[in-house]
């Protein structure tokens, strides 16, 4: 019986020492106090998705999108222009925005 006691008692301090470590901020637990400002980068990398229409209408089979990964520069509107070609098929596309 005494073994069952002292193991819900070993249970709940577990409990509030969990509770109370959750509850801190996370500045007790820093060492040093560090400024979290980050360079903004001149460039970054996006990614456009091309999808073409399947045969029975939809948009949705993943086996008809590909993706292509262009840079930008940041603050800078991107133009993204319809340049794929396909066999068969005709037409260009830009939007700017």
């Amino acid at each position: 019986m005494k073994k069952i006691e002292r193991l819900k008692c070993l249970l709940m301090l577990t409990l509030i020492c969990g509770m109370m470590i959750t509850a801190l901020p996370a500045e007790v637990f820093a060492t040093e106090s560090v400024p979290s400002t980050q360079p903004v980068p001149a460039t970054r990398t996006y990614k456009v998705r091309h999808v073409r229409q399947s045969l029975d209408g939809s948009y949705k089979d993943p086996a008809m999108m590909e993706y292509e990964t262009l840079t930008g520069s940041v603050g800078q509107m991107t133009e993204a222009s319809g340049n794929k070609t396909y066999e068969g098929f005709s037409g260009t596309y830009t939007r700017t925005g």
